[in-house]
């Protein structure tokens, strides 16, 4: 005769979950010219199964660090398990990406949440013929930070680079940040791009709770 047992197990685990990408390129040395093709390179590391990145997008950006500006879409809603992208993705710059110099970054976010995010560090987008021009500033506002920076956008003349647009157009933060009223922007973590080294995105504390039925049978 068969006996059955029903146990409840109520699992309750407090995670601080880890979800990372990490991008390798572009670099600080990067330098790449407007209309180029160019392979963007990134790794991605999962150390919690419960907050995989199945996809994410790619946003070129530019700005200082805690002001950050959207300039223009680079890719949606990657496949992080698509075996044909093995951690490449080949991109065509804009032609009309204005001033040229080392002031853009890429911005890396989870399409499934747009809060867990990260970055490259800033690279060089060149005219045709390679030049640029230094960044606009050398440190960053308010913290003084030794890091340059400068605005870009996607249209050709002079750029002013001592006022940032109230007004600007942020798909991976509208539903997440607020906008920051002084200076337009949004207002970023603690991790932000750099000129030195890459960044990652730490998510917060999360817990989990999960109700397993299990069903034992014997004799």
């Amino acid at each position: 005769m068969f006996k059955s047992a029903t146990l409840l197990v109520l699992l309750s685990l407090s995670i601080e979950s880890l979800a990372k990408v990490l991008p390798t390129e572009p670099s600080p040395d990067s330098k790449w010219a407007v209309g180029s093709k160019q392979t963007i390179q990134y790794k991605i590391d999962n150390d919690d199964k419960d907050t995989k990145w199945d996809k994410f997008s790619i946003e070129l950006m530019t700005g200082p660090d805690l002001y950050t500006i959207f300039v223009g879409k680079v890719a949606e809603n990657i496949t992080v398990d698509d075996d044909e992208k093995k951690g490449k993705l080949e991109w065509t710059l804009p032609e009309t990406v204005n001033p040229h110099s080392q002031i853009y970054f890429l911005q890396f976010y989870n399409s499934d949440n747009a809060t867990d995010k990260t970055w490259s560090t800033r690279f060089t987008i060149t005219d045709t013929d390679g030049s640029s021009v230094p960044p606009a500033h050398s440190t960053q506002p308010k913290s003084g930070k030794d890091t340059p920076w400068g605005i870009g956008l996607l249209q050709p003349g002079h750029v002013d680079q001592d006022t940032l647009p109230l007004h600007h157009n942020y798909p991976a933060s509208d539903a997440a940040e607020e906008k920051i009223k002084d200076g337009g922007g949004s207002k970023q973590d603690e991790v932000e791009p750099d000129s030195s080294g890459y960044s990652a995105f730490k998510t917060s504390a999360l817990f989990v709770s999960a109700l397993t039925i299990v069903t034992v049978s014997f004799l």
